[in-house]
């Protein structure tokens, strides 16, 4: 078997070995030689240190950051130096992206229609003003501001394209939203404490608070006290209350109360809260006033949630690539990028209260488009969510305390009451009272609040133990800064302790 012939790898390694000698040797005297032939690489690009750093090619090409307010709007933006002395021209197209600026090019090299926010306007880029380049069509930065609310410097030492805004740009509304919508607090519907729970003990106390007075008077010296505690007891909160007036009378008074968040406290009644002992019952329009004595209260609506009538949901269309905020009171509580399946935005859980309740959803497009929808909602004291019913009913001696003598010189007595609220729509509730004491017929009282042309409007008829008709029209409204209510009534025969301070003078 013959061998093969290796001649031509013995020829071949000294010429790779002479070539890397060749160019080892050339490479420093071109480093040392500015004047020889810098090769393509250097044409294109150049091998001028300071122009590296600046990162500027040997064609004039630079592709600097753009900063505008000290904040990145892009990596970067081809620009071209048109000479000495002559400036740079930046690629108008990648700026106008960068911008978030909305604008028609037919072709390039025509004229571009810019659309410009706040005002909202169009404004004409002409062809002439623009100058060809690698990078397209480009403008040169002394002539930006003649067409753009906003100049640009070019820093070649950090490489910064720094932008000065005169205007609106929508790019830096849009970093300003954002930057807000990253400090916003969502508004809560519940109440601002939580409940607790209770330890299930016998007797427990929570607070304690002691207070004491003297004063000196034409008739002498003065001296008070009081003590208010509040704690645990059987399950229940309790509420002790000791005064110590200056003539030396004890005045004690006693609460046991239970509130819930959930309508189960006596399974189907759906009641919210209970109150034994010392109790504040509620006033009924035209035939009872509110009386203080010791009784019982039941009622649907828990304490801490008085003010809040109902939780709505408000939606409006959203178009695609639009954002929508939510303002109440001028304070941002919620925002959304995402439409339902609908095309809307959506917000829940939008707490109604009592008043005059503003919401303001403003929209925002992808260049700079702005909208703005108002919702508003007048709720007044005696006004339910539609469709529900709430109640309150209960015994009480009034003036009378549960431990202690008759703190009123002529006290209303014992007297059931019951009061009933309908929503029967957003806007409109009936009121059902009723009440009933030791003496005569029953009181009734049947009335509708709503909220109408901007005002409260409420309309009651009555019928007093005596048998006497009343009736009565309220008109509550804002004028300016101003609130203003205006009465209508006609009360009925019965003057008896515990009515309204104008039933009893009017009867």
């Amino acid at each position: 078997m013959s061998r093969p012939k290796l001649w031509p790898l013995r020829w071949l390694a000294p010429l790779l070995c002479a070539a890397g000698l060749a160019v080892a040797g050339a490479a420093p005297v071109r480093a040392q030689d500015p004047g020889k032939d810098e090769g393509l690489f250097d044409r294109l690009f150049g091998n001028d240190p300071a122009a590296e750093r600046a990162g500027q090619a040997a064609d004039g090409l630079a592709l600097p950051a753009l900063f505008a307010d000290g904040r990145l709007i892009a990596d970067t933006i081809p620009l071209h130096d048109l000479g000495p002395g002559a400036g740079a021209c930046v690629a108008i197209v990648p700026l106008l992206e960068a911008l978030e600026l909305a604008y028609v090019q037919p072709e390039p090299g025509a004229d571009i229609a810019l659309t410009l926010p706040e005002p909202r306007r169009t404004v004409r880029l002409p062809a002439a003003a623009l100058l060809p380049s690698p990078s397209g069509d480009c403008l040169p930065l002394a002539d930006v501001p003649a067409y753009l609310p906003a100049s640009l410097t070019h820093d070649k030492v950090s490489q910064r394209l720094v932008l000065t805004a005169t205007a609106a740009l929508p790019v830096l509304m849009r970093l300003a939203r954002e930057e807000r919508q990253a400090r916003l607090r969502p508004e809560d519907a519940r109440a601002v404490y939580p409940l607790l729970p209770r330890p299930e003990r016998m007797a427990e106390l929570w607070s304690a608070d002691l207070g004491a007075g003297i004063g000196i008077t034409p008739q002498g010296r003065q001296v008070s006290a009081n003590l208010l505690a509040s704690g645990g007891l059987l399950g229940m909160a309790g509420r002790l209350g000791l005064a110590l007036t200056s003539e030396g009378r004890l005045t004690p008074g006693f609460t046991v109360s239970e509130a819930r968040d959930t309508p189960d406290l006596l399974g189907p009644l759906h009641a919210r809260s209970l109150a034994l002992g010392d109790i504040a019952a509620p006033a009924q329009p035209l035939i009872a006033d509110s009386l203080s004595g010791r009784g019982l209260l039941i009622s649907s609506r828990a304490p801490w949630r008085a003010d809040l009538v109902d939780t709505i949901t408000l939606t409006g269309p959203l178009p695609t690539g639009w954002e929508a905020e939510l303002w109440h009171e001028e304070r941002l509580v919620a925002v959304t990028r995402e439409a339902d399946a609908a095309g809307q935005w959506v917000f829940g859980d939008v707490p109604l209260r009592i008043g005059e309740n503003r919401w303001v959803v403003r929209l925002y497009g992808p260049n700079g488009e702005s909208g703005e929808q108002v919702f508003s909602r007048l709720v007044g004291t005696e006004m339910n969510a539609e469709n529900e019913v709430g109640f309150s009913f209960g015994i009480v001696d009034g003036g009378r305390p549960l431990i202690g003598t008759v703190l009123a010189s002529e006290p209303a007595g014992p007297a059931a009451f019951a009061s009933i609220d309908w929503g029967l729509a957003p806007a409109a509730t009936a009121r059902l009272d009723v009440r009933a004491g030791t003496e005569g017929q029953p009181a009734l009282a049947l009335g509708l609040n709503r909220s109408l042309g901007g005002g409260l409007w409420a309309v009651t008829g009555a019928r007093d133990r005596t048998g006497g008709i009343g009736g009565a029209i309220r008109l509550a409204r804002r004028i300016g800064a101003q609130d203003v209510t205006f009465d209508l009534a006609r009360h009925g025969r019965d003057d008896g302790p515990g009515l309204p301070a104008l039933v009893r003078e009017f009867a």
